[in-house]
Parts: structure tokens; sequence; C-alpha cells
């Protein structure tokens, strides 16, 4: 698990001991189960930045895209129709103060 953890978010890792779900959790994470390592967690990113067709989408490739190394991904039914993309591409630019091409 990387040395900042997004676990620490959450109220029972801050606490003087791991409760048992979070040592679980822990345990495959260090044996690149679950939720992968700090050397995979950018993978995913970099094969969309890389990739040469618009439109793709990455992420893990187990089941529930619980983890497992990144692969290609069909796009969640939200994420594939064009107003609602539209709509999330407008609200991105009013939210950030930037206009996109």
């Amino acid at each position: 698990m990387a040395p900042t953890s997004l676990l620490a978010a959450r109220p029972e890792v801050g606490r003087a001991n791991d409760t048992h779900s979070v040592r679980i959790i822990r345990r495959l994470s260090s044996r690149g189960l679950l939720v992968g390592s700090v050397d995979s967690a950018p993978l995913a990113a970099l094969m969309a930045a890389t990739s040469t067709t618009d439109g793709e989408f990455f992420g893990p490739q187990w089941p529930g895209s619980a983890g497992g190394p990144p692969g290609l991904h069909r796009p969640w039914k939200p994420l594939r129709d064009n107003a609602d993309a539209r709509r999330m591409w407008t609200v991105s630019e009013e939210l950030s103060g930037v206009a996109f091409p």
C-alpha cells in the first residue's frame, strides 16, 4: 500500500490499531491483489494518455474493476450518452474556468 493511503481518510484507519478489514486490505494490496500497488496505480491513466483511438476507456481488468492489470473497458452506459458528455464538458469548463477546444 502506498505510504500515503486513501484508506487514511476512513475513521477506522486513523486509530492506533488497524481494524481486521484494514489489515486484510493491506495484506492483499502488498501482494498486488485487490487494489494494486503504487507502481501499478498510474498504468490505466498512462494507457489512456498514449492511446491512439478516441473514446477508449481503461481500468482494472478483474471483476467489478476491483483490481488487476489495466486494460480496455467498454465505458459505462452513462459515459456513452452524447447529451451527458456535452453536459459534462460544459460543467468541466465552467468549474475549471478554462474553455477547452
